[in-house]
């Protein structure tokens, strides 16, 4: 991300998988934090912190059940999307954090070249258009309208939902994770406007009830 100058969010890596007739390993050099991978628009694997740092390989990290590689067809498209999950800010170690892949990605032991990079600050969430189709269990933007007569606090409840984060008329309330603890966001009155409000959820594991409901009170687990 530093490179890219890009200080929060989402990375997505993209490129077409044309030499290789499977995937049966994968490893992302020098990667933090959390990385969702998918080949041909299907998930293949969710790498986490330490897990980086090893190689992911079929039968025991990939999401395909029967421990054979993964096949497809030349010229699919391997999408990796990596979030930065925050810096500490004590330490010796505090001007080498590096987020998104600082290094290369290598796959079935050779290093994989031609990457299309997308930066997903999530600064300008009100430029989305939501025309552009839908896929099942990818991630995706999803919008909802809420009509407010008299505002007040209240609570976002995200059961049934994966990890992401929320919006509400463009101000970032905050992540969300099925991990909890918390499974309820804090909204505050003054947030709110009276009439038309806007909720957009930008969800990266493919789950979603499709819906949201508001609440009156917290659930911090």
């Amino acid at each position: 991300m530093e490179r890219l100058g890009q200080n929060y969010g989402y990375i997505l890596y993209h490129t077409k998988l044309e030499k290789e007739q499977n995937l049966e390993k994968i490893r992302l050099y020098e990667a933090n934090d959390r990385a969702n991978l998918f080949v041909d628009q299907k998930p293949l694997v969710t790498l986490y912190d330490r897990q980086l740092l090893s190689e992911a390989k079929a039968g025991e990290d990939f999401a395909k059940e029967d421990g054979k590689p993964v096949t497809f067809k030349k010229g699919a498209p391997l999408d990796i999307l990596v979030e930065n999950m925050g810096r500490v800010n004590f330490g010796p170690r505090m001007e080498h954090q590096r987020k998104g892949i600082d290094g290369h990605v290598q796959i079935n032991g050779h290093t994989h070249l031609n990457w299309e990079e997308y930066c997903l600050p999530l600064d300008n969430i009100e430029k989305l258009d939501y025309t552009k189709g839908y896929t099942e269990g990818l991630p995706a933007f999803y919008h909802f309208t809420l009509d407010v007569d008299q505002k007040g606090d209240t609570f976002l409840d995200f059961e049934g939902w994966g990890k992401g984060c929320i919006f509400l008329n463009g101000f970032n309330l905050g992540r969300f994770w099925e991990i909890g603890p918390q499974k309820r966001l804090y909204i505050p009155a003054p947030l709110l406007k009276e009439g038309r409000n806007e909720i957009v959820v930008f969800e990266t594991d493919g789950k979603q009830p499709g819906t949201i409901t508001l609440k009156d009170e917290p659930d911090i687990g």
